[in-house]
C-alpha cells in the first residue's frame, strides 16, 4: 500500500507518503507548509483554510508525482470546525480556539448544568475553547449564521469533505466537542436541544478507518494522480488519536505524552472514567482509533516555547530551536515541581498568542519574577519553560494514578517534543519513571498505520 498522510498541527503542516514494506510503513515527508492564523477587521482570530488547503494540494500533487496512491487521510487538532451551507460552501473562515470571544463562558454554563453532571454525560474537561463553548459564543453573537448552516464540520472533516464530496464527523474528533455522549460514537442531542444549538448541523458520527469515498474526480486530473482514484479514509482525525495509535507500547502501565502546541498526557482505558477524582485530576475521555478511552490532561504543552521563539525572532535574535534547547541546558537548574514555584504552565495568561504589547516573553518573564524565579537571560528562561514543562507531567502522572488506582510505571514520549532531549532527561528526572522516546513522527505514522489496516479489511471483504 501506498498512502499520503496530510498532517496539520497549529504551527505547521506536512503532507507524508507511507510506503508498507512488510510490517513496517516507511515515510517521506513530501511538503511542509506553514499554519499562520489570520487577524480579521474585528480583531477575531481565524484559521487561514485557503492557505491551507493550498499547502494540502501542493503536496498531493508532489505525492501524485511518485506513483499510484491507495488512500489519503487527514489528521489535525481539535476542537475547531467550520460551518457550510446546504452546498459544502464555507460560510466563513473557521475560528481559532484561542480567539477571545468564549471568555466566560464555559463558567456560564457549567455554573447552567452542573460541571460534575457536564463531566459524567460528555466525559470531557471544561476547558474554555472546547466547541461547546465556541458554539454558544457563535450562537450568541450570530444567531443568523448558525441558522443558515447546513452543517457543521470540525477541520479534518471539512478537509476531507473537500477531498471526497462526502460528510461525515469523524469520531475521535467529535469526541473534543464536549457534545457527544461519554464512550459512545453519539452526539448528545439533549444538551445540543438545551443548549439551543441546530440540532440539524451534527451529522453522521464514523468510525476510524471508515473509507469514506474516493478523491474527487476533478482533483484526480488536477493533482495528476493515475491508476485507480485514491479513497479518502478517516483515520484517528484527532492529531493525538493518530499518534497514540503509533505507541510502540500500550500496556496498562505506560502513560503517553504526546507533545508538540500542546502536550496531551494520560493512559488508555478500556471505557470512559467519570468519576469525581478523573474530575478532580483535570482529565478528560476521548477516543483512540479501537474505539478504547484515551484518559487525558491538556497541559499547555511547547505553545510557550513555541510563542517565545517568535518573539526572539521578532526581535531578530537567533531563534532557531537546537540554538535555544542548547541554551536552555546550559542555563542554570531551577525547581521541578509545581510546590516548589516552578512556572505554572497551565496558567492561562499563556493560552493567547503573543501580540505587541502582550508577548509571551514579557508574561513569562512577570510569572517568573512573581515566583522568585532566576531568569538572568533567555536561555534560563527557556530552561524554566523546559522545568516547568516536566513539572506539569509529573503532576498529572500523580492524578491519572490517583483517578484510576493503576501505578504508571513508565511513560512513552511521542511527537516533536522528542527532539527536544532536555525536555525528555528533566521529565524522568521530576517523574522518577524511566522515558520510552517513540517516534518524532508518531501522528503521521497513526494515520498512515489506520488507512493501511482500512484498505487491507476493504481487500479482504472484497475477496469474500
Amino acid at each position: 500500500m501506498r498512502c499520503l498522510a496530510v498532517d496539520l498541527g497549529a504551527d505547521s503542516g506536512r503532507v507524508i507518503l507511507g510506503t508498507e514494506v512488510g510490517a513496517e510503513i516507511r515515510q517521506e515527508v513530501l511538503h511542509r507548509f506553514p499554519n499562520v492564523p489570520q487577524r480579521a477587521a474585528d480583531g477575531s482570530l481565524h484559521w487561514d483554510i485557503e492557505a491551507l488547503w493550498t499547502g494540502i494540494l501542493a503536496g498531493l500533487r508532489l505525492g501524485a508525482a511518485t506513483g499510484p496512491i491507495d488512500s489519503i487521510a487527514v489528521d489535525t487538532w481539535g476542537v475547531d470546525y467550520g460551518l457550510v451551507d446546504a452546498e459544502g460552501n464555507l460560510l466563513e473562515a473557521p475560528y481559532h480556539y484561542r480567539d477571545a470571544r468564549t471568555e466566560g463562558i464555559a463558567q456560564e454554563v457549567s455554573e447552567r448544568f452542573g460541571r460534575e453532571a457536564l463531566f459524567a454525560r460528555t466525559g470531557t474537561r471544561s476547558l474554555p475553547f472546547n466547541t461547546v463553548f465556541q458554539l454558544v459564543a457563535h450562537q450568541r453573537h450570530d444567531p443568523g449564521l448558525l441558522a443558515r448552516a447546513h452543517r457543521l464540520l470540525t477541520i479534518p472533516d471539512l478537509l476531507a469533505y473537500r477531498l471526497s464530496d462526502t460528510m461525515a464527523n469523524e469520531w475521535t474528533n467529535a469526541g473534543t466537542t464536549g457534545l457527544t455522549k461519554a464512550g459512545e460514537p453519539a452526539w448528545d442531542l439533549e444538551l445540543i436541544r438545551d443548549l439551543g444549538l441546530p440540532e440539524h448541523l451534527f451529522g453522521t458520527i464514523v468510525r476510524p478507518g471508515t473509507i469514506l469515498a474516493s478523491l474527487r474526480p476533478d482533483l484526480v486530473a488536477s493533482l495528476g494522480f493515475t491508476g485507480r482514484a485514491p479513497r479518502i479514509v478517516a483515520p484517528g482525525a484527532h492529531d493525538t488519536a493518530s499518534a497514540i495509535a503509533a505507541m510502540p507500547v500500550s500496556d496498562a502501565g505506560t502513560a503517553y505524552i504526546s507533545c508538540g502546541t500542546w502536550s496531551l498526557m494520560g493512559v488508555l482505558s478500556d471505557r470512559p472514567l467519570t468519576t469525581p477524582a478523573a474530575l478532580a485530576a483535570d482529565l478528560s475521555n476521548e477516543v483512540s482509533v479501537d474505539g478504547r478511552t484515551r484518559l487525558l490532561r491538556n497541559i499547555m504543552g511547547l505553545w510557550v516555547w513555541q510563542e517565545c521563539r517568535r518573539d526572539r525572532l521578532a526581535e531578530g535574535l537567533d531563534a532557531d530551536h537546537g540554538a535555544l534547547a542548547t541554551l536552555a541546558a546550559a542555563a542554570p537548574e531551577g525547581p521541578l515541581t509545581l510546590a516548589a514555584g516552578a512556572i505554572d504552565i497551565n496558567h492561562p495568561d499563556f493560552l493567547p498568542p503573543s501580540v505587541p504589547g502582550n508577548r509571551m516573553l514579557d508574561r513569562l518573564r512577570r510569572h517568573a519574577a512573581a515566583r522568585g524565579l532566576a531568569c538572568a537571560d533567555d536561555g534560563a528562561l527557556f530552561r524554566r519553560i523546559t522545568e516547568a514543562l516536566a513539572a506539569a507531567y509529573a503532576a498529572c502522572r500523580t492524578g491519572l494514578e490517583e483517578a484510576t488506582g493503576q501505578p504508571i510505571t513508565r511513560i512513552c514520549l511521542l511527537g516533536g517534543g522528542v527532539r527536544n532531549r532536555l525536555l525528555c532527561d528533566l521529565t524522568g528526572q521530576a517523574s522518577g519513571l524511566p522515558i520510552l522516546v517513540g517516534s518524532e513522527e508518531a501522528t503521521a505514522l497513526g494515520n498512515l498505520t489506520v488507512q493501511v489496516r482500512a484498505l487491507g479489511q476493504a481487500v479482504a471483504a472484497a475477496r469474500h
